[in-house]
């Protein structure tokens, strides 16, 4: 209803909004209750990242064909990456010459900037293709829009705001998300949900890596870090940047054999990781992994060919609604484990995530096994749609 934008804009703002009290917070934080520093995340009710990444991911469904999206998903998180290392080579050079005030305002200049793109230059995508090559006229908007007021029981104001913007579309997206398909689509959309939320769920795992690299190797610091993080992002964005085009636009793999090689490297580079007693081994047991990033463009742009265009934002938003969630599990599941297995085996916690992993692993093996199913089924769903508009319309079927 609203298009893509707005789930761009909002958690923008959002940011924006963080930065800025970030700011007030170095001018105030010696005055104030340490209580005070919560107001930080008050931007995160615009969205966050959960929000973000929907409106994202979902711009690039929309303006990609289904051939090359895994590719050019890849290629939107490589430049975020690259982004994100230039940051962490920038950020200590930028603190050095303008201090806690410099820092925080140059990342707010950063999200304003980023923020005034969105509104100005980028533009919704056009009407997607499904409706066009239904056939579909203009006025297949108002015959749907006039279906939507005359569901409308007459009220308005915070009754009807919250109806029509958080009631029905939750109710559009469960139904999205349960309906009939053929075959087995809808497990399979269902195993999609699930896998995407155990990548969101796996993140966590990032933040207790820095406190065991600490505990496991003597003399390691923040600067040794920073240099793993700069070397982890390069295997990164060369993941995202050459591996995943060479291998879905190249070779012409499928998301789903894609994702359950990525998933089972993982799995093997957490295992190796956890028995690691050197640093150098630490970093050719990361190697392994080097594609983690790619495995969330990977199963978005596979989840996207696996529902008709006009689902694919009600399942990216089970996605966000999932990945807005998760963390309040797994951030305290990550950290009690750790905290338990200190003094004994520091390393459970990767281990935890290796199973993880290979669970995730194995419940895309069906899909990759049916993934030429999984295409006929969509286009069976397809020409049911097309048939239930012809009908509706009093169109005549072809004989």
């Amino acid at each position: 209803m609203f298009g893509r934008k707005p789930l761009l804009i909002l958690p923008l703002a959002g940011f924006l909004v963080t930065s800025v009290i970030d700011i007030v917070m170095v001018a105030i934080y010696r005055d104030v209750p340490l209580e005070y520093f919560l107001l930080s995340s008050i931007g995160f009710i615009l969205g966050g990242e959960p929000v973000y990444y929907m409106g994202y991911y979902g711009l690039g469904a929309s303006i990609t064909s289904p051939e090359e999206r895994a590719a050019r998903m890849a290629r939107f998180d490589g430049v975020e990456q690259f982004g994100q290392l230039v940051a962490t080579l920038v950020s200590p050079v930028i603190f050095d010459r303008l201090g806690n005030y410099g820092s925080f305002g140059f990342s707010s200049a950063c999200v304003a900037s980023a923020l005034a793109y969105v509104v100005f230059v980028v533009e919704e995508p056009r009407k997607i293709e499904s409706r066009r090559r239904r056939g579909s006229q203009p006025a297949v908007a108002t015959d749907d829009a006039s279906s939507a007021d005359s569901d409308d029981d007459g009220s308005s104001g915070v009754r009807g705001f919250f109806r029509d913007n958080l009631v029905r579309p939750t109710a559009r997206m469960v139904a999205t998300l349960t309906q009939r398909r053929p075959g087995y689509l809808r497990s399979f959309v269902l195993i999609q949900v699930v896998c995407l939320g155990m990548y969101w769920f796996m993140v966590e795992q990032v933040n207790i890596l820095y406190l065991w690299l600490l505990h496991e190797f003597s003399g390691f610091d923040g600067t040794d870090y920073s240099y793993y993080t700069v070397y982890y992002k390069l295997l990164g964005i060369t993941g995202l940047m050459l591996v995943m085009p060479l291998l879905s636009r190249v070779l012409g793999v499928h998301e789903s054999v894609i994702l359950v090689g990525i998933n089972a490297a993982n799995a093997a580079g957490y295992v190796a990781t956890a028995f690691t007693v050197e640093v150098w081994q630490f970093y050719l047991a990361q190697a392994l992994t080097m594609m983690w990033y790619s495995e969330f463009s990977a199963a978005r742009a596979l989840m996207s060919k696996s529902v008709d265009e006009d689902d694919v934002g009600k399942v990216y938003s089970a996605v966000g609604i999932v990945g807005a969630l998760l963390p309040i599990a797994s951030n305290p599941s990550y950290r009690e484990l750790y905290d338990a297995t200190l003094d004994s085996f520091p390393s459970a916690f990767l281990l935890f995530s290796a199973s993880l992993t290979a669970v995730v692993g194995a419940i895309m093996v069906p899909l990759a096994v049916s993934r030429k199913k999984m295409q006929a089924w969509l286009t069976e769903e397809q020409e049911m749609k097309m048939h239930a508009t012809s009908e509706e319309k009093g169109i005549p079927k072809e004989t």
